[in-house]
């Protein structure tokens, strides 16, 4: 009823470590009790293979927002206690809001996985765009802040005779068709964010070689966000002509999905 690991269920998708904290139609007085106690569970038992570093996600999480990093020297109760009520907040406007009872009813997700080192590195993450479930063929990399405003990579073409490119591509395929369609069917924007790791503690089955490294790629976000379509140079060679027919596909497929 409460704890489903999601690395079982999607292993191939997932970082391995992972877990996901489900309470379904969470009630704040009957479940959090249980909802703190199954949390600092999950992370004892990361603890005792080694993993210090933690981050916890709200299910609905975006912009790192209901995001915590904790890192221990030594196992903390407290720690995890005081970074869950915090979670329990949201800014919006400079202002701190509760959003403890908004939640009530629904189902309280957490994400529970180790921290990757190189997932703050920008260019470790691939951004996997699909129009009315067709790939766009090109991947974009994490946008960076610096000095308050967002910069951003270059974008990469597909290339079909990069290994690591054909790679990409299937797994992001086999997400949208294996786990997206079946819940949302064939959303008009998507956004599927590959990232990978490469510490010995993530590399298994699902590990692949890619330039004499081998990395353990995972799914990092699933995301739908339609401004971020309208605020990126769309394609990598950039040509203005077709930036314009992208924008275009991006609007209409948001027309038909409002007028469906």
């Amino acid at each position: 009823k409460y704890n489903i690991d999601f690395e079982t269920l999607y292993p191939q998708y997932s970082l391995p470590h992972t877990e996901t904290l489900i309470i379904k139609s969470f009630n704040p007085k009957k479940h959090m009790g249980k909802y703190i106690d199954e949390t600092i569970k999950i992370i004892k038992k990361l603890y005792d293979i080694g993993i210090k570093k933690v981050v916890l996600k709200k299910g609905f999480s975006y912009e790192a927002m209901s995001v915590k990093v904790l890192e221990f020297n030594f196992f903390d109760e407290n720690a995890i206690k005081k970074a869950l009520d915090e979670l329990e907040y949201m800014e919006n406007w400079d202002t701190n809001i509760k959003i403890t009872d908004y939640e009530a009813g629904i189902d309280r997700i957490l994400i529970i996985q180790p921290y990757n080192d190189i997932v703050s590195q920008r260019l470790n993450e691939f951004r996997c765009f699909f129009i009315n479930g067709k790939f766009v063929n090109f991947f974009a990399h994490g946008a960076r802040r610096e000095e308050g405003r967002m910069k951003l990579y270059p974008n990469i073409c597909y290339n079909d005779k990069d290994y690591e490119h054909c790679f990409l591509r299937k797994y992001a395929y086999n997400i949208y068709n294996n786990y997206i369609k079946p819940i949302n069917k064939n959303p008009s924007i998507i956004r599927i964010d590959i990232s990978y790791a490469i510490e010995d503690i993530y590399l298994d089955k699902y590990s692949i070689e890619v330039n004499g490294q081998k990395r353990r790629y995972y799914v990092n976000e699933i995301e739908i966000q339609p401004t971020f379509y309208f605020n990126i140079p769309l394609l990598c060679n950039n040509i203005e002509k077709e930036n314009l027919k992208f924008h275009y596909d991006v609007a209409n497929a948001l027309v038909n999905e409002i007028l469906s």
